[in-house]
């Protein structure tokens, strides 16, 4: 995954004359790079930031919520609205994005994810080992636990008919 951050806008004069710089820093999990965009015409340099800011949206995922964790990291609640138009399959109907990421900084003997309520809802985790999906059973909550090796994680919180978007809470915690 490569995150994109604007880390500089100027406008450097040189010889009565306006250029126009953009700068965009990039990062994937090794490295990072500059990204230098110049321009003399006005006009064109708002295109190319308006284009910028656009692409930084669709390449971040803008608006997931993301967590760091660690071994021995605190219980979190996350909250968010479930549901969405595409359907996974047995998870139920989900939204195009994830509703969160979970970048897992270090191997993790032990994390639980369940959802706390609604309780009819299902659980959708792509990550590192591979795509998990948690549904209810016999009037208990989904819930996905184990070991979480280190890597980034999506998580899509599912409802059974489409169009349906209700607020939920989940619980990550390493307590069993």
């Amino acid at each position: 995954m490569r995150l994109v951050t604007v880390a500089l806008l100027k406008v450097l004069k040189t010889n009565k004359r306006e250029n126009y710089e953009l700068r965009l820093r990039s990062c994937d999990p090794r490295n990072c790079y500059i990204h230098r965009i110049k321009c003399s015409n006005y006009a064109r340099f708002r295109i190319v930031i308006l284009l910028s800011i656009v692409l930084m949206f669709v390449v971040t995922g803008c608006g997931v919520p993301q967590v760091n964790v660690t071994p021995g990291f605190a219980p979190m609640t996350l909250r968010g609205r479930a549901g969405g138009a595409v359907n996974s399959g047995i998870c139920g109907y989900i939204a195009r994005q994830p509703n969160h990421r979970v970048q897992v900084q270090e191997d993790i003997d032990y994390a639980k994810l369940i959802v706390l309520n609604p309780r009819e809802l299902m659980v959708l985790v792509n990550g590192a080992d591979g795509s998990f999906c948690a549904t209810p059973i016999q009037g208990q909550p989904a819930q996905i636990s184990g070991y979480w090796k280190a890597g980034m994680y999506e998580i899509f919180v599912g409802r059974s008919q489409p169009h349906s978007s209700p607020d939920y809470q989940l619980l990550l915690t390493q307590e069993r």
